[in-house]
């Protein structure tokens, strides 16, 4: 097993993105949104955990691009980029979005489910004549 990456200076990499861009702290403030003071402290260090989207406004606006993509193969090939999630597209009946920490599927009967151990209890005929099968 390999090991962990040491994180990402942001500091250090958003300066050198800002310089790359010739774009001072307030003209990358202007661009993106993002007040000058909470540019300068994240470049300063001063802010250890920024917002992912300020981070992305501050990329975008200076010509940069965020990339994620999935962990490298076992032969060390790149890793490779990452596909949205099958059930992304899916929505309950009142349109929202299944919540992130399930992991959805459509299901059109029980059988569908596979949590569903019961689902073959439909298709059993009831037997006897005992007090449950009442007719």
């Amino acid at each position: 097993m390999t090991a962990p990456r040491p994180p990402i200076d942001l500091g250090v990499a958003l300066r050198a993105l800002r310089r790359s861009a010739d774009l001072s702290q307030r003209q990358l403030a202007e661009r993106s949104g993002v007040p000058q003071a909470t540019i300068a402290r994240i470049e300063s260090g001063r802010s250890t955990d920024p917002r992912f989207r300020t981070v992305e406004r501050l990329v975008v606006a200076a010509a940069g691009r965020i990339t994620l993509s999935g962990p490298a193969a076992p032969d060390r090939s790149p890793a490779r980029a990452l596909a949205p999630a099958r059930q992304e597209e899916l929505r309950d009946a009142a349109g929202r979005h299944c919540p992130a920490h399930l992991d959805a599927r459509e299901v059109r009967e029980p059988r569908d489910w596979p949590g569903a151990w019961w689902a073959q209890w439909y298709s059993i005929p009831p037997q006897g004549d005992g007090p449950r099968c009442r007719r």
